[in-house]
């Protein structure tokens, strides 16, 4: 009678742990269940442009006086600043000079700069159609020196920086590259080829020179001395 009281009173202690643990188990069935049937954040993804969607807006500079091209804004333009067609001078929509180019620069003659050092001076760098191009900024300005050779280079010279200036620098930089002379350009031996003074001291034939005169007085005089036909092209050396 006693066993009996016992297992009473244990089978009555039983029954309401075996409802809670019911109660707790078909309560967590039914939380997953509603988690399941609720709606998932809508996820916007970001917009990706491809390159040409985002340069669709954007004119060309191309010239034939200039062996490179790259794009820019089409509410800006292109001009030159003097009559010996270096530099250029990248315009925004109020006519203000917002990069200046310096097309041929003679890199044996300008000196290093001083090295980089935070936080007077930082540097990018922005890929593009040549590769990954170095830019440092320095008191609110920034430049970037471009070069096929150690010999000649072009310089862009951002003039006064902001966020917006700067991502069109940025953009601009990353549409740069260099173009190849026409085909009726194609020297034969190293008395086609003649050199610019002055203006730009590019090695180039001397077809192209007749082609594309310069206005300025100290340009367009034939120079052939350091100039060689190699692999049908003019180059310096």
């Amino acid at each position: 009678m006693k066993k009996k009281a016992i297992a009473l009173s244990l089978s009555k202690g039983f029954t309401p742990i075996l409802i809670l643990i019911i109660i707790l188990v078909l309560g967590g069935i039914g939380f997953v269940a509603m988690q399941s049937f609720q709606p998932k954040p809508l996820v916007t993804p970001t917009p990706n442009l491809s390159r040409d969607e985002s340069l669709k807006d954007w004119n060309i500079f191309q010239d034939s006086r200039y062996l490179f091209s790259f794009n820019y804004p089409s509410t800006w333009t292109v001009e030159n600043d003097t009559p010996d067609l270096s530099p250029l001078l990248i315009k925004d929509g109020n006519g203000e000079t917002v990069i200046r180019i310096n097309t041929s620069v003679n890199l044996t003659l300008i000196g290093l700069s001083p090295p980089c050092k935070p936080p007077d001076c930082s540097l990018e760098t922005v890929g593009g159609n040549i590769g990954n191009i170095l830019v440092e900024y320095r008191e609110q300005t920034g430049y970037s020196l471009i070069s096929k050779n150690d010999t000649r280079g072009i310089i862009f010279w951002l003039e006064k920086v902001t966020p917006k200036t700067k991502r069109a620098f940025h953009k601009i930089l990353s549409t740069f590259q260099f173009i190849e002379a026409a085909a009726k350009y194609s020297c034969q031996s190293n008395s086609d080829c003649t050199k610019q003074s002055t203006c730009s001291e590019i090695c180039v034939h001397t077809s192209w020179l007749k082609d594309n005169p310069h206005t300025g007085p100290a340009c367009g005089i034939p120079w052939q001395y350091g100039c060689k036909c190699v692999n049908n092209k003019c180059i310096s050396g």
